[in-house]
């Protein structure tokens, strides 16, 4: 400081990475990375089994620490994944070229409704278990114990 001027300097270190129509701070990137979309918020993802990351309010998490060409296992793990949640794979492989990023999509799906349902015959006796049934949008279910069947994919009025 010298009178009325005060100077400063700072450093930092790192990677800012716009991609996926979004901007990610992250650590320094030697090699190559992925940008997962989970689809939802606060999801563990591993990277070779290993955790890396949680997803941000936007569903995204950056993974800054992949070697090009070489297979790596991408996945979260459903236990963190919204009870109403659908996801149609947990695990995707990839393999990004040098220096380079890919995006890992797992489309989670918190928006679709859900209900559970029992079903009974004209007397009003439970179904019997192990009975197989289908929504008119051909949406597949088992009928459970006590006639109860879990059927997801449904739409505001349904048949």
């Amino acid at each position: 400081q010298y009178e009325d001027t005060v100077n400063a300097s700072a450093q930092i270190e790192g990677a800012v990475v716009a991609a996926d129509g979004d901007l990610f701070l992250t650590r320094q990137i030697d090699d190559s990375f992925a940008i997962v979309d989970v689809g939802a918020p606060d999801v563990e993802v591993m990277a070779a089994n290993r955790p890396v990351g949680t997803s941000g309010s936007s569903g995204k998490v950056i993974v800054p620490r992949l070697t090009a060409y070489e297979r790596t296992s991408i996945a979260i793990d459903p236990k963190n994944l919204p009870v109403d949640a659908e996801v149609p794979e947990t695990t995707r492989v990839v393999r990004p070229a040098e220096k380079t990023g890919v995006v890992v999509t797992f489309n989670a799906k918190t928006e679709s409704a859900s209900a559970l349902v029992q079903f009974v015959d004209a007397r009003g006796a439970p179904l019997e278990p192990g009975l197989a049934g289908r929504t008119a949008s051909a949406a597949e279910f088992v009928v459970g114990y006590d006639g109860e069947a879990y059927i997801t994919g449904l739409a505001a009025a349904n048949e």
